[in-house]
């Protein structure tokens, strides 16, 4: 077993990376003070062989990511809270950090917070994108309270027979699968 980490919803905001055996991870906890409300994400993105920490937080409203030696940056800062877990998706060769916004936008950036990607929906984005990858393409899904499903190629175009109206808030997020 490696590392386990989460987040709390307490205003401290504390972010904990645990050993297996219980013990916290050098520089950890990290307190953000402000609250986080769903998961975090993982992924070695500046190269140095150890994971990194994206997150997102309803207080400031900002995607954050926390380096393997517990530093702190803010990628972004939206308009509403982010009442959603961020997710990472490789697109050509390059990491993407994907998440919703009670502003109505699913944001891409790159690590170092560069805003790459913007889809706006009618309403609020609590879910977490789901990627689905075929040959050299990957398609971008996710759901908002509008009751529209989304589903964008890699230069943020509508797929065909996208966006699908479920006439139904959208509030958890997709997972792509071939269930026939």
């Amino acid at each position: 077993l490696n590392e386990i980490v989460v987040a709390g919803y307490e205003t401290d905001g504390k972010v904990f990376a645990l050993n297996s055996n219980g013990s916290n991870v050098t520089g950890f906890p990290v307190t953000l003070n402000q609250r986080t409300l769903r998961g975090v994400a993982l992924k070695d993105l500046d190269n140095n062989g150890r994971e990194d920490i994206v997150l997102c937080t309803q207080t400031d409203k900002q995607i954050l990511l926390i380096h393997d030696n517990a530093e702190v940056d803010v990628l972004y800062t939206a308009l509403e809270k982010f009442k959603s877990a961020p997710t990472i998706a490789e697109i050509d060769g390059e990491s993407y950090i994907f998440a919703g916004s009670d502003d109505h936008n699913l944001y891409g950036l790159t690590p170092t917070g560069e805003l790459v990607y913007e889809f706006v929906t009618n309403d609020r984005i609590r879910t977490s994108p789901a990627f689905y990858r075929y040959g050299n393409s990957v398609s971008i899904f996710y759901g908002s309270y509008d009751g529209f499903i989304y589903g964008k190629d890699k230069y943020g175009n509508d797929l065909d027979g996208f966006p699908i109206d479920v006439n139904s808030s959208i509030i958890t997020s997709p997972v792509i699968s071939d269930l026939d």
